[in-house]
């Protein structure tokens, strides 16, 4: 029988081999990647059902990709946040393991596989990332469970959170990638509208300069001793004039960022989820982020989420960018919202 001291150096090698597997996984390869963390799971721990779960912070649902139990395959499945382990360790933010003060919170689980048998042994761990700002954010949940008493103690509890912590890390990169190449592709599509606005502006400016040509022409032809009809003609030539220098500042006028970005903002708040919504306008009526954690019942790390979320949405990089965005697509709200605080 191995020892203790043998055993552990086992999983470290396990864990530490997880680690290779997981940074070589190919970003846009979810399956193969919660396969492996259930294959490695799977040969730390005891595991009769194993599961991944993402959190949406931003719709506050729970999305199970992954699931099995007894080696057979259950559906995924979409659920809100509710009052079962999953959602308990989304909140809290730390591991829930069953025990004999929490069967309660376990039962209140949504049931996959076998259903006509309880888990006796179950352990619940956290996705965990850090923020841009330095706080802990939860991406999802990783889960080991067992039809049989006592099968997990702290190390397996340490070392299910080990294996859960890098899997996060590479779902935040795919993340992350996913933003970047978002933000590559609309700034491809800026320089492709003011590639077209330029060349449009300088159609326009020949075809003004023809008129203005046309207009000198015509000034010639008046008769010099008819006052009112060379002051018309002078107008009509000024105001050609003036046309051509209006239109050459065109494009400068349609990259500056107030004049280009204000609509797409305004498409942009479109696509907002209800709560990314109340947040935005929580924001424009000048309440911090605990205030409006309060105000919704969330923790001050998802109204971080949920921020992060509309910025990127809106292509800004602060709050005071967002509530320009916000309040800029109905000047009704900037009344309400200078006198909301």
């Amino acid at each position: 029988m191995q020892n203790d001291s043998g055993r552990a150096t086992e999983i470290l090698g396990l864990l530490l081999q997880a680690e290779r597997d997981i940074a070589a996984a190919q970003a846009d390869a979810a399956y193969p990647l919660y396969e492996l963390l259930h294959r490695v799971a799977a040969r730390i721990v005891h595991a009769d059902s194993f599961y991944i779960c993402l959190y949406s912070a931003a719709d506050e649902t729970l999305f199970f990709p992954y699931n099995f139990d007894s080696g057979i395959y259950d559906h995924p499945e979409t659920v809100p946040l509710g009052n079962g382990p999953t959602s308990w360790v989304v909140r809290n933010q730390r591991p829930f393991v069953l025990g004999k003060t929490n069967k309660a919170t376990q039962r209140g689980n949504i049931n996959f596989g076998d259903e006509k048998r309880e888990s006796r042994s179950a352990v619940h761990v956290p996705m965990r990332v850090v923020d841009r700002d330095g706080a802990e954010q939860v991406l999802g949940v990783l889960s080991a469970q067992s039809y049989r008493r006592g099968a997990y103690d702290a190390d397996a509890v340490q070392a299910l959170q080990w294996l859960a912590d890098r899997a996060a890390l590479s779902l935040q990169h795919e993340r992350d990638v996913e933003a970047w190449r978002t933000r590559a592709h609309n700034a491809e599509a800026r320089a492709a509208q003011q590639s077209q606005a330029v060349a449009m502006s300088d159609e326009f400016v020949r075809t003004l300069r023809n008129i203005t040509k046309k207009a000198e022409a015509l000034q010639r032809l008046l008769p010099p001793d008819d006052p009112a009809l060379q002051a018309a003609a002078t107008l009509l030539c000024r105001a050609c004039y003036q046309s051509q220098t209006e239109a050459n500042q065109l494009p400068l006028r349609s990259h500056h960022p107030s004049c280009n970005s204000a609509p797409a903002q305004s498409d942009a708040l479109r696509t907002l989820t209800k709560r990314e919504r109340e947040v935005l306008e929580l924001l424009a009526a000048g309440h911090s982020n605990p205030a409006i954690a309060r105000r919704l019942s969330i923790s001050v790390d998802t109204v971080k989420h949920h921020c992060k979320n509309l910025y990127e949405k809106l292509d800004v990089s602060n709050r005071l960018q967002a509530v320009q965005a916000f309040t800029a697509s109905d000047p009704s709200i900037q009344k309400t919202t200078r006198s909301g605080r």
